[in-house]
């Protein structure tokens, strides 16, 4: 495909896309709706490099447990939920998390020096 017919492809995708967004926007709650279990695992490899099969290894050697806390996950409509933990550099996985502490971690910088200052701050040092 030479560039002039790649830039005209393109142009042809924006304005289909500009014109049937609304019919866009279904079919893919739709697909969603019906592929929610193959959706999650394409995220899931895009996101962190692993399948089902490698996360339910994590979630069995956690024994079902967040690394953290040790909690089957929090409460509310995240009940029993543990997500992905990784190092936003490295894309090392450290283990599974309950909601709660995955966001602990990211407000703390995701770094070891917000979460020294945050134990300093809790033993009052």
């Amino acid at each position: 495909m030479t560039p002039e017919q790649h830039a005209k492809k393109l142009e042809y995708m924006r304005s289909y896309s500009a014109k049937n967004r609304e019919r866009i926007k279904a079919r893919s709650r739709e697909y969603y709706k019906n592929n929610r279990e193959r959706h999650l695992e394409y995220q899931m490899k895009f996101a962190y490099g692993i399948d089902q099969a490698q996360w339910d290894e994590l979630f069995k050697k956690q024994n079902g447990l967040c690394a953290l806390c040790g909690s089957a996950g929090c409460g509310g409509k995240r009940a029993g939920k543990l997500y992905v933990d990784h190092c936003h550099e490295t894309k090392r996985i450290r283990g599974l998390l309950c909601h709660k502490c995955n966001g602990g971690i990211g407000a703390l910088g995701d770094n070891e020096d917000g979460l020294l200052r945050a134990l300093a701050y809790v033993r009052g040092e």
